[in-house]
C-alpha cells in the first residue's frame, strides 16, 4: 500500500478552482506548518490554476507559526494574478485572522485573504458567479 501524496491536506479541483482542505485540527507545530507550506505550493503548481480555496473546516486552533505557509502561498498565487479565499473558518480563528490583518475587512481592505462561509461560496467568489 502506498502512502498518500500529502499528509496534512486533501485537494480537489472544481470549476477551475483548486480546493485545499487542511486535515489537521491544530496548526501549532513548526514542522507540520512547514510541510503544509510545501504541500500547498505543490498542489498549486500541479493544479495549473491560480484560484485557491483553503478549507479550514477541520481546524480548531491556529498559532502564529501558520502565518508563514499562508503568506508564502499568498505570494505565490498573487504573483500570477490569482487569489485565495479562506472558507469554513471557526469564529475564533476568524477573529485571530482579523486581528492580525490577514483577512480583508472594512479596516484592512489590503489584507491578503478574503473569507467565505462555505467552499461553494468561496468558489463562486473566485469565479465571480453567484453561489450554487
Amino acid at each position: 500500500m502506498s502512502e498518500p501524496p500529502y499528509r496534512h491536506i486533501t485537494h480537489t479541483t472544481k470549476d477551475g478552482v483548486v480546493v485545499i482542505k487542511i486535515t489537521e485540527t491544530e496548526l501549532r507545530d513548526y514542522d507540520v506548518c512547514d510541510r503544509l507550506r510545501n504541500e500547498f505550493v505543490d498542489v498549486v503548481d500541479q493544479s495549473g490554476t491560480n484560484k485557491v480555496v483553503l478549507d479550514f473546516g477541520h481546524v480548531e486552533f491556529v498559532a502564529s507559526v501558520m502565518y508563514l505557509p499562508l503568506l508564502s502561498l499568498s505570494g505565490k498565487v498573487s504573483r500570477t494574478g490569482g487569489r485565495i479565499v479562506l472558507s469554513n473558518l471557526s469564529e475564533m480563528i476568524a477573529k485571530v485572522f482579523l486581528a492580525t490583518r490577514l483577512l480583508i475587512n472594512r479596516s484592512s481592505a489590503d489584507a491578503p485573504f478574503q473569507r467565505e462561509a462555505t467552499v461553494a461560496a468561496a468558489i463562486a467568489n473566485l469565479n465571480g458567479t453567484p453561489p450554487t
